[in-house]
């Protein structure tokens, strides 16, 4: 058996700190909740909002070219 472990990124302090975050043993998944997220940036339940799109995209750590997939997603920590 296999046990996934996981933090939620829903704030803009957790976007800010998401490399930290993420390099803490033993989390394989950071899991971004985009109404909270919107809620914590001032732009509630503004799924299109750039705003909010600019820091799902920084949570995910993409460049311009790998935007195309689906932004409410996941970023599993890429280690050294």
């Amino acid at each position: 058996m296999s046990i996934l472990h996981h933090c939620q990124i829903e704030t803009q302090e957790a976007v800010e700190n998401i490399d930290a975050i993420l390099s803490v043993e033993g989390i394989d998944v950071g899991l971004i909740g985009p109404n909270d997220l919107s809620i914590s940036l001032g732009i509630p339940d503004q799924m299109n909002s750039e705003t909010l799109l600019k820091a799902i995209d920084r949570s995910r750590g993409d460049s311009e070219e790998e935007k195309e997939g689906d932004r409410y997603s996941y970023r599993k920590y890429r280690g050294d």
